[in-house]
């Protein structure tokens, strides 16, 4: 929706060459319309403009939630989200919802983080109710720990 303003500008006709403050406003305002008038009042003759100018009343988009840094993260931690984000794929697909309902990438970085060995180390997570860590938490927390005892196992061994 758009809202019209209305702006005029009067000069005396005797001495209109000087229209910075009319052109200054027409180049920086998004102009509908312009209209002059030769108006007679007081004695004097007057250039007269009526600019017309919209402007737009929409709330803008929100932008796109971006993507988490993930050079921030050690190799095992990045494999943990990356296989995250698969399962969230997969139980978005499942349930018909989209990604972002199963987690957020946020809330991704926070499980990976918080390294649950238990699906009640995930009420530590921001925006994780007890809905979804009973839904999801199962899962969630299968994938932890295969890939952090995989790689503590490959630490110790010979």
């Amino acid at each position: 929706m758009s809202q019209t303003t209305y702006q005029l500008f009067r000069y005396p006709i005797e001495s209109c060459t000087d229209l910075e403050e009319l052109n200054a406003f027409l180049a920086g305002h998004p102009v509908v319309s312009c209209r002059q008038h030769l108006v007679e009042s007081q004695g004097r003759a007057w250039l007269v403009f009526v600019v017309e100018t919209a402007s737009s009343t929409k709330t803008p988009r929100r932008s796109r939630a971006k993507a988490p840094d993930l050079t921030e993260l050690p190799p095992e931690e990045r494999t943990v989200y990356n296989r995250l984000r698969d399962l969230r794929k997969a139980l978005a697909n499942e349930g018909g919802i989209p990604a972002y309902s199963v987690f957020s990438n946020e809330q991704l970085v926070a499980i990976v983080k918080a390294r649950p060995a238990a699906v009640s180390d995930l009420s530590v997570v921001p925006g994780l109710g007890s809905s979804r860590i009973e839904k999801f938490g199962t899962a969630v927390v299968e994938v932890c720990r295969d890939v952090f005892l995989q790689n503590a196992s490959e630490e110790t061994s010979p």
